[in-house]
């Protein structure tokens, strides 16, 4: 390993350069394009990962667009290690560019930096350090370049059409040391159609969230009313007694702009956020606003409430492996005469997700909501004395000189559609290296040295 270690460290300031230059690609889930199903820019993403392999001496293949891998060694088998190019949007209160990777107070800051361009390039370079000192192994070793990991993971999908699958592999887009059980997983989405609206005391128009899976940092709503000056006096008492960004200041005739700002995190953790829209309705409510509009919005304040565990939607749970469910109300959409919300709910691993979704179609339908569920996700559970679990743990907390035992967690990665596989790494328990969706992403340059040592090892563990 010492002449592995060796390699990395003199290839370190390489590899801050390739993040810094993946960072620099806005490559969040676009329009299909002809090769690049997932917009250009990830495409571009993909097309410079598989550049900086081809330029590191590996075979590279793109499979369609979707997803790219580079490769070393011999053998029937192969290790794979997964990661994804594709981003969440950018979001606000960013105090360092987000697209542009600068070090600042030795971390690299911008989108992707931890979640997850920082990781898959690590592992790349762990590759190519492998390759250099010339270890021999029993096993191929894949580096996989995804595009679809933050939306759908559809790019999984078409790599398992084209390609045979690992017989071990590990995603660095988690904590470490390792995640074991990865909890299930529910989207849905709720919609009326709007009928006529009165002409005063009303909801004109609402909307708030960008991501299924971010806490909604903004919301904002129109309210007509008759008295503007006194909406907006009801406003001010609502947010000194809640003690929250809410302001209200009046627009067009008689009209009333509602803007609320919230605190972005990610929807495995809803608790850590503030949600912008969640808030706003809660206050509208209060309101006691007329039409069908007004209508939707206290239905929707009915079932979800503001808190995080589906309790007033009746699907609360937990169990001892993973915790308790988690709900997000991830964001708030009115157009064209229609209204949808959208929530993301992660399911403890010894919960039936489909047990969750019919209570949902049960409670919904009480009250006359249209329900679509367009995602139901098994959880992942892989035993904590297993071969891929035993060995990842030990290589860790060796090389971080700590005991630390495996978890479980309300994320989805890749491990949830790669068999054999399971979430290890990047960032370290208590580490500097965090805020995946939020503002001021960041990557600490000493974890991500050690980091890909550990990467490396478990590479050849697996391979030999």
């Amino acid at each position: 390993m010492e002449k592995v270690f060796s390699n990395l460290d003199a290839s370190k300031a390489d590899l801050v350069k390739a993040i810094q230059t993946a960072i620099g690609f806005h490559s969040v889930k676009g329009d299909p394009q002809p090769g690049a199903p997932f917009g250009k820019e990830t495409k571009d993403a993909l097309d410079f990962a598989l550049a900086e392999a081809k330029k590191l001496g590996f075979t590279v293949k793109d499979l369609d667009g979707y997803c790219g891998y580079a490769e070393y060694g011999v053998g029937e088998e192969y290790v794979a290690v997964l990661g994804h190019l594709d981003i969440v949007p950018l979001g606000k209160g960013w105090t360092s560019p987000p697209l542009e990777g600068k070090i600042v107070n030795n971390c690299i800051v911008g989108r992707g930096a931890i979640d997850d361009k920082g990781p898959i390039f690590a592992a790349l370079y762990a590759l190519a350090a492998i390759k250099d000192a010339g270890i021999t192994l029993k096993h191929r070793i894949r580096v996989i370049f995804g595009c679809d990991e933050e939306v759908g993971m559809t790019d999984m999908e078409h790599y398992l059409k084209h390609e045979p699958a690992p017989c071990f592999g590990f995603t660095p887009d988690s904590t470490f040391p390792v995640t074991y059980g990865e909890k299930g997983h529910v989207n849905i989405f709720l919609s009326a159609v709007l009928g006529e609206q009165p002409a005063t005391n009303v909801i004109v128009s609402i909307g708030g969230g960008d991501t299924m899976n971010v806490v909604p940092d903004y919301a904002e709503a129109t309210v007509r009313v008759t008295d503007p000056s006194a909406f907006i006096a009801l406003a001010q008492r609502y947010t000194q007694r809640e003690k929250c960004q809410l302001t209200a200041e009046g627009g067009n005739e008689n009209e009333v702009v509602i803007k609320v700002k919230g605190r972005p995190a990610h929807a495995m953790e809803p608790a850590m956020g503030d949600n912008a829209v969640s808030r706003l309705c809660a206050f509208l409510v209060e309101c006691q606003l007329c039409g069908t509009l007004a209508e939707f919005v206290g239905k929707i304040n009915t079932l979800l409430g503001r808190e995080c565990d589906g309790q007033s939607l009746g699907i609360a749970c937990s169990d001892e492996v993973s915790g308790g469910l988690t709900l997000n109300f991830s964001r708030i959409i009115c157009k064209n005469g229609n209204v949808e919300v959208g929530c993301d709910i992660r399911v403890p691993v010894t919960v039936n997700p489909e047990t969750i979704a019919e209570k949902i179609k049960g409670a919904t339908a009480a009250l006359g909501l249209k329900l679509v569920i367009p995602e139901i996700t098994q959880p992942l559970y892989y035993p904590k004395d297993s071969f891929l679990v035993t060995t990842l743990t030990e290589i860790f907390c060796r090389q971080f000189g700590k005991d630390v035992a495996p978890m479980t967690t309300g994320g989805g990665t890749y491990a949830k559609t790669m068999p054999n596989t399971v979430a290890f790494g990047m960032a370290f328990p208590g580490g500097i290296s965090k805020g995946e969706h939020e503002a001021d992403e960041k990557l600490d340059l000493d974890e991500l040295t050690l980091a890909t040592k550990i990467l490396a090892e478990a590479m050849i563990k697996l391979a030999q």
